[in-house]
C-alpha cells in the first residue's frame, strides 16, 4: 500500500491554483524596482537633481546613457543603470554613506532599500561642473 496521498482532480486544481499564484508573485516581483513612484526618492523626486553643492542626486535606477550629461562621463559595462553598475565596478553591495571614486566621479550611496542602490550623489567631473557653474 502506498503512503502517497491520492492525487484527485480537486488536488490537481490546488496545485494548479498554488502554482499560477506563486508565479504571479514572482513575475510582480520582477517589475518591483522598476516603477518608481515619486516618493520614493529623497526630497520627493525620482529624477536627476542638482544640489546647490554642485553634487548630482541619481536615482539608482537611472540608465548609464541619461547619467552622462549629469555627470560627465559615460560609464560603460554590463549593468544598465547607475546602481548596477556601481556594485558591478566595486563587485560588492555597498552600504548607504560608503564613497567611492569610480571613473573620476566621486560617488556617495546615498540611500539603499531592499539590497538596490535607491539614490546615489555624484561629483561630476571638472569639466561639467564648470559648465553648470556659468
Amino acid at each position: 500500500m502506498s503512503s502517497h496521498p491520492q492525487t484527485t482532480p480537486d488536488r490537481i486544481i490546488g496545485v494548479n491554483q498554488a502554482t499560477t499564484e506563486t508565479t504571479t508573485r514572482l513575475k510582480n516581483r520582477r517589475h518591483v524596482g522598476r516603477d518608481h513612484s515619486p516618493d520614493e526618492f529623497k526630497e520627493g523626486s525620482s529624477k536627476p537633481e542638482r544640489l546647490p553643492d554642485g553634487r548630482v542626486r541619481l536615482p539608482g535606477f537611472l540608465r548609464l546613457d541619461q547619467a552622462e550629461p549629469w555627470i560627465g562621463s559615460l560609464w560603460k559595462g554590463q549593468s544598465q543603470t547607475v546602481g548596477g553598475h556601481v556594485v558591478e565596478v566595486l563587485s560588492y553591495f555597498p552600504a548607504a554613506g560608503e564613497k567611492v571614486d569610480i571613473e573620476g566621479v566621486e560617488i556617495e550611496i546615498e540611500r539603499v532599500e531592499n539590497r538596490v542602490i535607491a539614490s546615489l550623489l555624484a561629483k561630476p567631473t571638472g569639466a561639467q561642473q564648470e559648465e553648470h557653474r556659468g
